[in-house]
């Protein structure tokens, strides 16, 4: 035994095809480990600084009252970032007209023990329920009713 050591020893002192002979296998383990350790380190500290950019980024966008689509426009033109209004003017939501009723088909109706449902453009509704912007107010055996801003549309079977 003492032959191939020596021999490994003579390998090791000239650095020979790269043979190292290790003394102690538990160090080749915690150098393991210190590598691991390191990377670990080097993902967490990556996480934090892309968390620390990302609130920067969404409180300058905050700051200016910006929506969530002009968010991603922001982030798309780095260069417009300086630009920005102090405050970018509110959208109006869309006025509500009287439009008429769009057209629906009573394709059936039928009842459960407790309750009546209609089939309405192929869609089973039940009172209460809306369909094409009507509420159903009434079901019968042999009509339903809708209300579409304040006046009563009848639907009956054929």
């Amino acid at each position: 035994m003492s032959i191939i050591y020596d021999a490994l020893k003579k390998v090791e002192k000239s650095g020979a095809a790269g043979f190292t002979l290790e003394e102690n296998p538990e160090e080749a383990v915690k150098k393991k480990h210190r590598a691991y350790l390191i990377y670990i380190l080097v993902a967490c500290a990556g996480i934090f600084i892309a968390n620390i950019s990302f609130k920067l980024f969404i409180d300058k966008a905050s700051r200016n009252n910006l929506k969530p689509q002009e968010i991603v426009k922001l982030g798309v033109n780095k260069a417009q970032e300086q630009n920005l209004p102090a405050q970018i003017p509110k959208e109006e939501p869309p006025k509500k007209e009287d439009a008429p009723l769009a057209p629906v088909v009573l394709n059936g109706i039928f009842f459960s023990s407790d309750e009546g449902y209609a089939l309405i453009n192929n869609q089973i509704v039940k009172v209460g329920d809306t369909i094409e912007g009507a509420t159903v107010k009434r079901i019968a055996m042999d009509e339903v009713e809708l209300e579409l801003n304040g006046s009563i549309i009848k639907l009956t079977t054929n």
